[in-house]
């Protein structure tokens, strides 16, 4: 028996998704400028950059999550254009700065991020879950609560929420930090089963969460000069 897969069989079905003009500004202080880019399902994007180059911001953007000063995405499946609002219902995303809830266990959070019943699970879904927990070697601890849970298992987590989503594009945010050896082995085998049917962007500045993806846009090169104040003084 396959192991079960919570992304939706996609084999027949197109994806794309188009960035055009990307643009982000805090008042007259560009953060950066201008970034297109297009990709079909299957591709893999590292968005790279030094720390604080806005690699999580330009993501969040991407994910529906922030808005651009200027610039519009397109997400379009089997030629239907979806809304950018309905983004998050056909994302995985992931992140650092994603929190569970402490008097929960790590399943109970699964369950609660996904909409679902603690008490009540489908099956189906369950299994998803279960061999997502199992993947990730994390099934051990599925009762635990989570201020139990060490740092690195609170990034396996967040990882089981982002691909237990039937996902049509992943947003992942420096994936394998705190992650030990083990840990982004078995993310890297996830990914590697996943991509093909998805598209991916990854948010990192390691090289090895880099090499993951076919395709490399480096923040820095859409970098600008500061717009002028044109306000009359007073």
């Amino acid at each position: 028996m396959s192991n079960p897969s919570p992304i939706e069989d996609t084999s027949l079905s197109a994806i794309s998704f188009i960035a055009q003009g990307i643009t982000k500004r805090y008042g007259f202080k560009p953060l950066f400028s201008n970034i297109s880019f297009s990709l079909q399902r299957g591709e893999r994007l590292a968005l790279a950059g030094r720390n604080g180059s806005g690699k999580t911001t330009l993501l969040k953007i991407l994910s529906g999550l922030m808005r651009p000063s200027e610039g519009t995405t397109q997400l379009t499946f089997d030629g239907i254009i979806l809304e950018r609002e309905s983004y998050f219902k056909h994302s995985g995303f992931a992140g650092p700065y994603l929190t569970f809830y402490d008097e929960l266990t790590g399943l109970e959070n699964i369950q609660f991020a996904l909409g679902q019943s603690i008490k009540k699970t489908h099956q189906e879904q369950f299994e998803i879950i279960e061999h997502l927990f199992q993947t990730l070697n994390l099934w051990h601890a599925r009762d635990a609560m989570l201020k139990t849970y060490s740092s690195g298992m609170i990034q396996r987590l967040r990882l089981i929420q982002a691909f237990a989503r039937p996902a049509k594009l992943l947003f992942l945010d420096e994936p394998t930090a705190t992650l030990d050896t083990d840990g982004k082995a078995r993310f890297e085998k996830l990914l590697e089963d996943t991509a093909p049917h998805v598209i991916s962007l990854i948010a990192s500045n390691d090289p090895d969460e880099i090499s993951l993806c076919q395709k490399k846009l480096q923040i820095t090169d859409f970098y600008r000069k500061p717009l002028e104040d044109t306000t009359p003084q007073k």
